[in-house]
């Protein structure tokens, strides 16, 4: 899951940025230094301050990171703004070198990555990035996750929304006095609400005059068309027909529904609490609709594999009906999303296209693309049919449609000591019987600048070394075409075996006797090091 959400970052932060490079540049011009009211934590103030403050806003950055400096002046406005109005939110922000505890606990692969402290339970920050759009985000954040309703007149009919069916009341749920279930909805609330409304209806309500006045609107109507599909719900339909004030609803299971609008009603099946948290992350988003900078977070922490069809707006209205289908289809393993051609003018460039429109289909292995006048391994697909792309989709799963692989061009002149690799000859460095240790780099990493030297003088050293291919691989221009070859971080150093391509990772000190001991170690051969480079 982990690689896939890294995946998927990378494109996002891709396609967003590269639009928005002419915005960035006036940002690092115009940023001052961020105020007081940014609280700086640690790995030794964090626990304190968090425990202290019921809302907290954590922002975890590196100084070298782009998307960190772009959002700075942003989250230091948010928290000025917070703190003018008298808000119990408070934002903070933890410098990666100060929170290398921090970071492994909450897993921060990223950056930035930025977290919503709610009572002490972390919620990971998926809104709007500017200012306008964090204090938004925390001040609709920091209120009740669920309505509790009585009068089921009130559902909206234009909004998605998710509703649960209960005997619980508002009292007990906050104080926690409700069966598992539904503590999980309430918990998952929180992270959803951006994009749907929550509800729960009062099961013990015997108001029937309510009941009576919703029975007259056309949302029951849509209600009743679904309820009347499931047992259980068949039960409050017929009580209510028959304005039964003596239903008793004891027997009555819990109940959770996601509503669309023009789409109906989609009713969870499941028991579990894990099987509930599945089901919202899923189903609260739209089956096909158009992504952009102020929404895309919610579909990369989804944990689904994104469809990304490229395309202007007809073409968007053209297909829509056929990716809604086999978005209802593969609901549980994907979500489609439409990128405008004509807003984000990148898109060839990000997913690697050479038509429009077309499907950028990425999984957790890689990207696959559907070209319609691109032939794939030597078959053709469309997006004519609901059949035409559910193929294209079950080809992928069965392994017949490649990879797309960003890659830049391999250097005329390779025939230094570490070879030069890029995303089309990464497969060709395992076909040589020979041990392979591959640097993994960027160009804006400062580690990587100082070891990257360091380590093409060791292979200077070992250049008649003919057991070792000594490589490098430029992470940010180029994708991995092996699955086994990855990273979440730079530098990276992997060492390979001759013949199998399990890695072994690099964790030693950054100098030509730690590479040295390293090989060594691995059983490798290497001249001896008599002093550090």
């Amino acid at each position: 899951m982990r690689r896939n959400f890294m995946c998927k970052t990378l494109f996002l932060y891709s396609l967003f940025s590269l639009t928005n490079l002419v915005n960035y540049s006036k940002i690092f011009c115009d940023a001052k230094a961020e105020p007081d009211h940014v609280k700086v934590l640690t790995d030794d103030t964090f626990d304190k301050f968090v425990s202290q403050h019921k809302l907290v806003m954590v922002k975890f950055y590196a100084d070298w990171c782009v998307h960190c400096k772009s959002m700075a002046p942003e989250y230091a406005q948010a928290a000025k703004t917070l703190h003018e109005e008298k808000s119990d939110v408070v934002l903070a922000k933890v410098r990666n070198e100060e929170g290398q505890k921090l970071m492994e606990k909450y897993s921060v692969r990223g950056f930035p990555t930025v977290y919503f402290f709610k009572n002490g339970t972390e919620l990971e920050f998926n809104g709007p990035r500017d200012a306008k759009g964090i204090v938004d985000w925390v001040k609709e954040m920091s209120k009740p996750g669920v309505t509790f309703l009585e009068d089921p007149t009130t559902l909206p009919t234009d909004f998605t929304y998710v509703l649960s069916y209960t005997k619980y009341t508002l009292s007990e749920a906050e104080s926690q006095n409700v069966s598992p279930l539904f503590a999980k909805y309430l918990k998952e609330s929180d992270k959803y609400r951006a994009h749907a409304k929550f509800y729960n209806l009062d099961s013990s309500h015997k108001d029937a005059s309510s009941w009576n006045q919703w029975r007259r609107t056309k949302e029951w109507e849509h209600w009743k068309t679904f309820a009347k599909k499931q047992p259980d719900w068949l039960k409050v339909v017929e009580a209510l027909e028959k304005k039964d004030a003596e239903y008793k609803d004891k027997d009555l299971k819990e109940e959770y529904v996601v509503y669309h609008p023009g789409e109906g009603y989609t009713r969870f099946e499941g028991s579990t609490e894990e099987e509930l948290e599945k089901f919202l992350a899923a189903e609260t988003l739209d089956l096909f609709s158009e992504i952009y900078q102020e929404n895309y977070m919610f579909y990369l922490s989804s944990g689904l594999d994104l469809g990304w069809f490229c395309g202007t707006k007809e073409d968007y209205e053209k297909h829509k009906e056929v990716f809604r289908k086999v978005g209802r289809v593969l609901r549980h393993q994907s979500t489609f999303v439409w990128v405008d051609s004509e807003k984000f003018t990148t898109i060839k460039e990000v997913f690697v296209l050479t038509e429009l429109p077309a499907l950028a289909y990425q999984t957790s292995s890689g990207r696959f693309l559907l070209q319609p006048n691109t032939a794939s391994a030597g078959k053709s697909y469309s997006f004519n049919t609901f059949e035409d792309v559910l193929e294209f989709y079950h080809d992928v799963k069965t392994g017949t449609v490649p990879k797309s692989v960003r890659s830049e061009e391999e250097p005329k002149d390779n025939t230094g000591p570490v070879k030069v690799v890029v995303g089309n000859t990464l497969e060709k460095l395992f076909t040589e019987k020979k041990n392979v240790l591959l640097m993994i780099h960027a160009p804006h990493c400062q580690h990587c600048k100082s070891f990257l030297p360091v380590y093409e003088e060791f292979a200077n050293t070992n250049k008649d070394n003919d057991s070792l291919i000594f490589a490098s691989f430029n992470g940010d221009a180029n994708e991995s075409s092996v699955d086994e070859v990855n990273w979440e971080a730079f530098p990276t150093l992997l060492y390979f075996k001759a013949g199998e391509k399990v890695p072994v990772k690099f964790s030693g000190e950054r100098t030509a006797e730690g590479l040295r001991e390293f090989v060594v170690q691995n059983g490798g051969l290497v001249h001896d090091v008599h002093t550090e480079l």
